[in-house]
C-alpha cells in the first residue's frame, strides 16, 4: 500500500464522489478521494499561513496591491478600516505635508545652504542665522560672566583744594575700573580728600596709585601722590594742575 501523493502545488477541489453500497469497489478509485482529501486538507493548511491572525498577528509580511483613494486631512485608524484604505489615508496625508511645507524654509535647509552658499538664502533665512548667533553669544556672555559697561563721575572737593574745572571720571569694563582725572589743585595737600564715589577697589587699599615728582624739584617734600581708599581720592598734592589715569579691579 503506497502513500497518498501530495500535489505541487496542493489543489483543492469540491468535487468528492460519494460511495454507497451500491458502488463498485474499486481500490483505486477509492484511493484517489482519500488522496483528494488529503490534499484539501494540505491546501487549507497552507492557505492559513498566508491569513493574519485578527488579534496578535504579524502583518509584517503581508502586501497591499491596491490602495484606496482618501480625502481626509489626517490619517485616523477607524474600526473597520482595512489595510488598503488605511494606506490611502497615510498616502493623503503625506501629499498635504509635502505641499505645505513647500512653503516653508526648514532648518535643515537653512544649514545645508548656508554651508554651500549664501547666495541663494533668502533673507528670512539669514535673519534666522544672526539671530542664532545673537542668541549663542548672549548665552556665552551669561556663562563668561561678562558684565556690561557702568560709568560715573566722583564729587570734587572744590570747596578747600580744587577748582571747579577740575573733573574725575570713571568706567568699569569687564572688573576694571579706569578712573580718569584732571585735577587743578588751588590749595596743596597733605592726604586731603580731593574725590568721592568712585568704585572701591577689591586688590589694594590706602595703597599710593599714582606718585610723581615736581618737575625742576627735588627732594622728597616735592614729591606728588594719588591714593585711592575705599570709594574716595586722596593725596599729598603741590598746587598746579595734573592729568592721567588709575586702573585698578574693582569689587
Amino acid at each position: 500500500m503506497n502513500n497518498c501523493e501530495i500535489k505541487t502545488p496542493p489543489v483543492f477541489s469540491q468535487e468528492i464522489p460519494k460511495w454507497d453500497r451500491n458502488t463498485y469497489a474499486d481500490g483505486n478509485a477509492m484511493g484517489a478521494v482519500v488522496e483528494q482529501l488529503f490534499n484539501n486538507t494540505v491546501y487549507n493548511k497552507e492557505e492559513l499561513k498566508e491569513k493574519v491572525d485578527t488579534e496578535g498577528g504579524d502583518i509584517s509580511e503581508t502586501q497591499v496591491s491596491v490602495i484606496d483613494e482618501s480625502t481626509e486631512t489626517f490619517p485616523v485608524p477607524m474600526s473597520g478600516d482595512k489595510a488598503k484604505g488605511l494606506w490611502g489615508k497615510l498616502k493623503k496625508w503625506q501629499q498635504d505635508c509635502l505641499a505645505k511645507f513647500g512653503n516653508y524654509v526648514l532648518t535643515s535647509m537653512i544649514t545645508n545652504q548656508h554651508v554651500n552658499s549664501t547666495s541663494n538664502i533668502p533673507s528670512s533665512a539669514l535673519v534666522y542665522l544672526m539671530q542664532k548667533g545673537i542668541t549663542q553669544l548672549n548665552s556665552d556672555l551669561g556663562t563668561w560672566k561678562v558684565q556690561a559697561p557702568r560709568s560715573g563721575i566722583c564729587n570734587l572737593n572744590t570747596n578747600a583744594w580744587l577748582t571747579a574745572d577740575s573733573t574725575v571720571t570713571w568706567i568699569v569694563v569687564n572688573g576694571i575700573c579706569h578712573l580718569h582725572y584732571v585735577l587743578t589743585v588751588k590749595a596743596a595737600s597733605a592726604g586731603a580728600e580731593l574725590a568721592t564715589g568712585m568704585p572701591a577697589p577689591a586688590q589694594f587699599v590706602h595703597h599710593v596709585a599714582n606718585e610723581w615728582v615736581l618737575t625742576g624739584q627735588t627732594g622728597s617734600g616735592k614729591a606728588c601722590k594719588l591714593m585711592i581708599d575705599g570709594s574716595r581720592m586722596s593725596g599729598d598734592i603741590w598746587t598746579g594742575t595734573y592729568a592721567g589715569t588709575i586702573c585698578y579691579a574693582v569689587a
